[in-house]
This record gives C-alpha cells, sequence and structure tokens, in this order.
C-alpha cells in the first residue's frame, strides 16, 4: 500500500470518526433542549405555583398566630383580614394549579389538598370565630387535626 493511499485511510477515517461523534452529539443536545423546554413550559410553573400555595398558607398561619397570641384589639381586625387574603390567594393558587396539572397521579394529590385544605379554612374560621367571640382557650383548644398529605 503506497503512503498516499495510508494517509487517504486515515484521514477519512478520522473524518468519519469526527462525523459520527458530530451526530451523537447533536442528538445528545437535542434530548437536552428538550428536557430543558419540559421544565421551562410543563414543571416550573407548577413548582412556582406550589411554592405560592406554601407561601400563604405559612403566612395565614403566622397571622393566625398573632391573632391567638396578641392582645391588641386595634389590630385583631386588620390580621384577620391578612388572614381571609392569604387564604383566599392560597385557593385560587389551588385552582390554578388544578387547571395545569394534566397527570391523573398529580390530580389525586391535589384533591386531596383541596379537601384538606377546605378542612385547614373552616378551623381557622372558627378559631377566628372564637377569637371574635373573646373565647381564647377555645381557639387553642386540642381538638384540631394534624394534617398528612
Amino acid at each position: 500500500m503506497k503512503l498516499k493511499s495510508k494517509l487517504y485511510l486515515g484521514f477519512s477515517s478520522i473524518l468519519f470518526i469526527i462525523i459520527i461523534l458530530s451526530v451523537l452529539m447533536f442528538n445528545t443536545l437535542h434530548i437536552l433542549n428538550d428536557n430543558t423546554d419540559k421544565i421551562v413550559k410543563d414543571r416550573y410553573p407548577k413548582i412556582k405555583l406550589a411554592n405560592s400555595i406554601r407561601n400563604e398558607l405559612n403566612n395565614a398561619a403566622r397571622q393566625v398566630r398573632d391573632i391567638i397570641l396578641s392582645n391588641d384589639v386595634d389590630n385583631l381586625n386588620q390580621n384577620i383580614s391578612l388572614v381571609k387574603k392569604s387564604l383566599k390567594a392560597a385557593e385560587k393558587e389551588i385552582i390554578d394549579l388544578q387547571q395545569v396539572t394534566t397527570n391523573p397521579e398529580l390530580q389525586e394529590k391535589l384533591n386531596k389538598l383541596r379537601v384538606l385544605f377546605d378542612t385547614y379554612n373552616g378551623l381557622v374560621k372558627e378559631i377566628i370565630n372564637h377569637i371574635q367571640r373573646g373565647d381564647k382557650p377555645g381557639a387553642v383548644h386540642p381538638k384540631f387535626p394534624i394534617f398528612y398529605i
């Protein structure tokens, strides 16, 4: 075999390897791009709504705690309105999350969350009613359940 044919064979094999690696890298980048699109378009909005629900429920819980612990009658109505505002925002976000979710398993969990939220909302209203009647011991009665999802 002549040197010229050996060089052509070696150079063509290197080009062939580069082409194969380029196709593999293009395929890998395409898969990575699809996964990134899935995260950005599907998962991120759901995570954002879930975090917002958690934040609103935490805000409502802190306000309920402040209502129970505080003896300040002037801030009572303001704290109650903040609790109602946070619960209303959380309820709206739960509804929004249910609307954007297509996964049946996640829909089932969101339905359970909705039931727990409605129960929690009723308990908060009961606590507020006790406080407004001046019955603080009734507001902190240990009959309130622990929630599990």
